[in-house]
């Protein structure tokens, strides 16, 4: 199998130059930030610098096939039924970035400041991310949802506060020994190596993902993600957006996460596309994996967020029930489309890898 490090992303590496006013690229990334990943993209920054820059449940073997919607007997369309019908309340009896009626959380973030010179992208964030939930993070760009993102996976380090993995303190570790802990990720706009095979690109991740993956990992997920036909022995070069989506994911996949990361994971994609995706990562969660879900469309994220938190100006100001959050957003104050995004969080809300 060709070397990772070899190929070249479908989406391209960021382009040269220093980032503009309105431009959502990233400073070209030290070599030593880079190994490893599949575009070349930094494994860390620190929030310091005066420019932005860029599953199973613990007990559960990687790579083991989510039971949710595949095993339970419930129509292809329906969401398991993981909410708590007394979550109805919004603003002040919720805490900001709390977990409602939620167990102990996988990954916890309290207190995160990221400052950009004289900009706070972050100010005092919370945010807890249980085991079997699927929490979503909306906001207007600039709110500080992908400084947030890159905080929790590892390629920005907060000036302030901290974030910890089943009780671990890793707020100093970069990205890629997080993805060895059980946090993975996805992007905004798909990161597979274009001249390796589908089956080859998931073997990546379970290559660089959690110790312990069987070797039927890859072949499960394939299955999983419906890449275990024909399409497996593609390069991905020249697949559709969707099926693209689909790679990323099953790579993330095959690392055995107990945190799974997206960014914007419905960009790009058909509405049959959106709704074969949310019926995957509700099964996930069902199957114990812990989701987090920076999105622009509200009509996925209502159909599948057990909680959903809004980020603006860098602090988060409701959490809630998607139902409740969303009716007090009146559904008209909609976040920018997506790649959109204005100077203070251009770091992230156009991410490329």
């Amino acid at each position: 199998m060709p070397r990772a490090g070899a190929a070249e992303p479908v989406a391209g590496g960021p382009p040269a130059g220093p980032p503009g006013p309105d431009d959502d690229r990233r400073p070209t990334p030290r070599d030593e930030d880079t190994a490893g990943t599949p575009s070349g993209r930094p494994a860390h920054r620190d929030a310091t610098a005066s420019t932005p820059g860029e599953g199973p449940a613990p007990d559960r073997a990687p790579g083991h096939e989510p039971s949710g919607a595949a095993s339970s007997g419930r129509p292809p369309g329906e969401r398991p039924d993981r909410k708590d019908p007394r979550r109805t309340r919004v603003g002040p009896a919720v805490a900001p970035g709390s977990a409602l009626g939620a167990a102990e959380p996988v990954l916890r973030a309290r207190a995160l400041r990221a400052a950009y010179g004289g900009f706070v992208a972050l100010d005092g964030v919370d945010l807890d991310l249980p085991a079997g939930r699927v929490t979503a993070v909306v906001g207007p760009n600039g709110a500080g949802k992908s400084t947030l993102f890159h905080c929790l996976a590892g390629t920005v380090r907060p000036t302030r506060g901290t974030v910890r993995l089943a009780g671990r303190d890793i707020t100093r570790l970069p990205a890629h020994a997080r993805t060895r802990l059980g946090i993975a990720r996805t992007f905004q706009q798909p990161a597979v190596f274009p001249t390796l095979t589908v089956a080859e690109n998931v073997r990546v991740g379970a290559e660089q993902g959690r110790p312990g993956a069987g070797p039927g990992a890859v072949e499960r997920t394939l299955r999983l993600l419906g890449l275990d036909g024909p399409v497996r022995a593609h390069p991905a070069t020249g697949l559709p957006t969707g099926t693209l989506r689909r790679v990323e994911l099953a790579r993330a996949l095959a690392t055995g996460p107990r945190v799974l990361l997206l960014d914007e994971p419905a960009a790009g994609l058909d509405t049959g596309e959106v709704a074969a995706l949310t019926r995957i990562l509700a099964a996930l969660a069902a199957d114990g994996t812990a989701l987090l879900v920076v999105e622009h469309d509200l009509d996925l994220v209502a159909g599948l967020a057990d909680v959903v938190h809004v980020m603006t100006a860098g602090r988060v100001i409701a959490s809630g029930p998607p139902g409740s959050v969303l009716d007090a957003l009146g559904r008209t104050d909609r976040p920018e489309a997506p790649g959109q995004t204005d100077r203070p969080d251009t770091f992230g809300e156009g991410d490329r890898p």
